[in-house]
């Protein structure tokens, strides 16, 4: 309590005139258990006791009914001064100023979550949701499942439910976005003529493919278009005049070019093939091929023992072995160098004919010929061919 106030206190609960208090002493100080002031009545200082101010009673606070007469700042709070409508309180609302200064109490909205939303200069607030303008949406409420989407451009709405795990198309301006239809496994999202849609990847059109896939992850690396280009980027081939042959699973491999004059031999089975020297013609040209051909006959005209005549054509033959009847070995001389090709003809009237005459066993050294399948001695020709 300030110094004035405490005078006042003291003044009002002692009686002492307004005019005998101490308003010089605006500085003094209580000491001790007193206070000092000035008895104009008898002109002389007194001091006042503390304890005589000690059962001071509590101001009461004041009750009204009806208008409040007061001045002027307490007649433009109630709007009394104004002429206006008496405030009335009302529980949980908002007390506003109104025309004129007034105040006014807006009533609380029966609904639970509503803004207060400005009305403008010249008009009360309202309890309303808040609209796209204020940046709200204007809607309580959607569908479940749905997004928010502008059907104007300060209207706010919501889509349907939209399907789950799939992609949402936008409707464009004013329409509601919507679900794409669910392809089936492993298609691909394309884009239409004017819509996208699930489907496979159309190779065929330009647009739907870019790059160049490597051969690391499946294509070719090469975009050249010449027939032989996806051939010749899988090609085990480096250096011309090679070749591609089946390797170990049939894998393609290559076997080098051989040297000149050389003919590819297959070795059998699973074994890789080679190149090998001409057996019929030199580097030079000239021929690695020999050709013989005799007439083997008896002194009956059959041949029935080891006296019998080989009656050479061309050179190359040797002697003539009789193993069994109709079984005879003949000998080359000299050898060839690998088996030569073999025919011949018998007939036991001494008739040369294509029948009745086998070749068996041919080396490179001999041949056996055997004439009516073993039953019967003849004669017989016999031509061979075969590396020299």
């Amino acid at each position: 309590m300030n110094l004035i106030a405490l005078f006042l206190s003291v003044a009002f609960a002692a009686n002492v005139p307004i005019s005998q208090l101490p308003l010089g002493v605006g500085s003094a100080t209580v000491t001790n258990d007193s206070f000092p002031y000035v008895d104009s009545t008898n002109d002389v200082t007194r001091r006042l006791k503390l304890s005589d101010i000690i059962n001071i009673p509590s101001i009461a606070t004041p009750t009204f009914s009806g208008n409040v007469t007061a001045p002027n700042f307490l007649g433009g709070l109630t709007g009394t001064a104004s002429g206006n409508t008496t405030y009335t309180a009302n529980h949980y609302g908002v007390v506003l100023s109104g025309t004129a200064n007034a105040m006014t109490v807006l009533a609380p909205n029966s609904s639970t979550a509503y803004p207060l939303v400005s009305g403008g200069a010249s008009a009360n607030p309202s309890w309303a949701l808040l609209t796209v303008a204020g940046g709200g949406t204007g809607i309580a409420s959607g569908t479940s499942g749905g997004v928010p989407y502008f059907s104007a451009s300060t209207t706010v709405a919501s889509s349907g439910a939209l399907t789950a795990s799939q992609v949402v198309l936008g409707g464009g301006a004013g329409s509601a976005p919507t679900s794409l239809a669910a392809g089936s496994q492993y298609q691909v999202l394309t884009m239409g003529a004017a819509n996208p849609a699930y489907g496979a990847v159309n190779l065929a059109q330009s647009a739907a493919i870019t790059g160049v896939l490597p051969l690391a992850n499946g294509g070719l690396g090469t975009t050249a278009a010449s027939a032989n280009a996806a051939f010749n980027i899988l090609s085990p081939m480096t250096t011309g005049g090679d070749l591609i042959y089946g390797g170990a699973s049939g894998v393609g491999t290559r076997l080098a070019n051989g040297t000149a004059g050389q003919r590819l031999i297959s070795n059998g089975t699973t074994t890789a093939p080679s190149w090998a020297t001409d057996q019929f013609y030199s580097d030079s040209g000239a021929t690695q091929l020999r050709f013989i051909y005799g007439y083997v006959s008896g002194a009956s005209g059959n041949c029935t023992s080891s006296t019998c005549t080989m009656n050479q054509t061309s050179g190359g033959f040797g002697t003539l072995t009789r193993n069994s009847t109709g079984n005879y070995t003949v000998n080359f001389s000299p050898s060839f160098s690998s088996a030569p090709a073999c025919t011949c003809g018998a007939d036991s009237n001494g008739a040369l004919a294509g029948t009745d005459c086998g070749v068996e066993s041919p080396g490179v050294s001999s041949v056996v010929i055997v004439v009516h399948n073993g039953a019967n001695d003849g004669r017989f020709n016999i031509i061979c061919v075969g590396p020299k």
